[in-house]
């Protein structure tokens, strides 16, 4: 036998656990840094077995080898992001986002990208992006656009030199994002061009709840004290982001998708949308559109196939509205084939922008998104859908109390009801006047001007990091 071949009796640490539950319970209340220190420590002396497994030395070897790589790889990121802190920011705007080209950040950057050439402004604007599509969709139109290729070592540079890195509240220090993308924009001042007005508690109000303390959500925590400046729909939220949330400057400039509500579609605005979604809106032949825009459920994916979609998409058409599904991104992939397989119902094609959509629907479905916030700016009708509503708040997606029924809009908790409550609310012409006080109190501005308001800040801080840099030149001694 091969030396590399021989095996060995090791210490098994998942079985160590799953064999003591006690052992398992100190370990996730982090009393114990791992089943190994306890055995060593307390276990053997108290008769526990040491749960051993046979493992090839190759096997050992290999493992040494990848977690020396992964060291490796932990100091390179350290590394960087101490030259990020340090190195000396350039008038040099990153906009970025692990998704897709979308929402507030696609419409800022094409403020951004205007502005730049309009006023002849001495900047340098990119938008970064993971996606070899989404790198194609916008070189094809000549905009500036990096691709992140795995070490970034082709646009390193570029980043390290960002005064500002702006992003959808997805900038965190894990996965999606590449361990050195976030080294590389570490030292940059961080514009948040948040996704939404919250109808949950989001962040660091969750901490209240029952919620396993992991990895990933230690690494949401961290990205949600790190906001120097914030972008957002009013004044009276800034209270409740303040909770959720470290911010250093709130300003008030609206969201830049909500734009589209209050001008006509420009080719750009078409970019990375659904063309034949769109298509059906402008052209519905007498038809009504309901747009069902849900949240997602986390950890329990079936809730999608037991709600009765077959049977409100039928009801609908049946009186001649389009149910059209926007599924959250989380779950769409999971759900796709179910969806497509119902007649009478047009699904969204996912990692696309719905604004330009969103403007000609007729009605919202939706429970507990964010999107409705944005839908109030069309006066139209908003229902709440909820049919799985206890087993919701059972899980840990805790609902900001003085926000979840402050829309004076129907609640319906089973899909005849929905249909039904549908069909009366598209002809019923108070709603204008019934959402028009919480239109004003969920949004300051009720014009096209987010985009620029957004990149008027962005501007602003790219200004302030730039002129706060030291100006002064390294000591000059001439030596003999």
């Amino acid at each position: 036998m091969k030396f590399s071949e021989q095996k060995f009796d090791i210490f098994d640490e998942e079985h160590y656990l799953q064999n003591n539950p006690d052992v398992q319970e100190a370990w996730l209340r982090g009393e114990i840094v791992s089943g190994l220190a306890h055995y060593a420590k307390f276990g053997e002396n108290e008769g526990r077995s040491a749960s051993p497994k046979q493992v090839r030395l190759s096997q050992i070897v290999g493992d040494m080898t990848l977690r020396n790589k992964q060291d490796e790889i932990r100091k390179i990121c350290e590394n960087f992001s101490y030259v990020s802190k340090y190195k000396k920011k350039k008038k040099t705007v990153i906009f970025y986002t692990p998704r897709y080209f979308e929402g507030n950040l696609k419409y800022t950057f094409m403020e951004m990208m205007a502005r730049i050439e309009r006023e002849n402004l001495d900047l340098a604007c990119f938008f970064l992006t993971l996606n070899l599509d989404t790198f194609n969709l916008l070189s094809a139109l000549d905009l500036p656009v990096l691709l992140w290729k795995g070490t970034g070592s082709d646009i390193a540079g570029r980043l390290l030199d960002a005064a500002v890195i702006v992003d959808d509240g997805f900038f965190i220090d894990g996965p999606p994002n590449p361990p050195l993308l976030y080294a590389y924009l570490s030292g940059a001042k961080r514009v948040n061009l948040w996704h939404g007005t919250p109808l949950r508690k989001i962040l660091l109000q969750k901490l209240q709840g029952n919620r396993n303390i992991d990895l990933h959500y230690s690494i949401i925590l961290k990205a949600a004290v790190n906001n120097n400046v914030f972008c957002g729909a009013a004044a009276g939220d800034c209270d409740l982001f303040g909770e959720a949330m470290s911010i250093d400057e709130f300003f008030v400039t609206g969201y830049a998708r909500n734009d589209l509500f209050y001008r006509e579609i420009t080719k750009h605005d078409l970019v990375n949308v659904d063309e034949r979604a769109y298509a059906m809106v402008r052209e519905k032949n007498g038809e009504k559109v309901a747009w069902y825009a849900p949240t997602w459920r986390e950890g329990r994916p079936e809730w999608v196939r037991e709600i009765e979609l077959g049977k409100l998409a039928a009801r609908l058409k049946h009186r001649g509205i389009r149910l059209f599904v926007n599924l959250h991104p989380f779950e769409m992939p999971a759900q796709r084939a179910y969806l497509q397989g119902i007649p009478d119902l047009t699904l969204i094609e996912d990692n696309t922008d719905i604004y330009p959509v969103l403007k000609y629907v007729d009605i919202m479905i939706t429970d507990y998104s964010s999107i409705v916030f944005d839908y109030l700016h069309t006066g139209k009708p908003v229902i709440y859908f909820r049919p799985d509503h206890e087993l919701y708040l059972s899980g840990n997606r805790a609902l900001i109390a003085e926000r979840i029924d402050r829309i004076p809009v129907p609640t319906v908790y089973d899909a005849q009801t929905c249909a039904d409550t549908v069909i009366d609310a598209l002809s019923d012409d108070s709603y204008p006047a019934k959402l028009a006080d919480e239109v004003k109190r969920a949004h300051h501005y009720q014009d096209a001007g987010g985009s620029r308001r957004c990149a008027s800040v962005v501007l602003k801080t790219v200004e302030d990091v730039v002129s706060s840099q030291s100006t002064k030149r390294p000591l000059f001694i001439e030596t003999a």
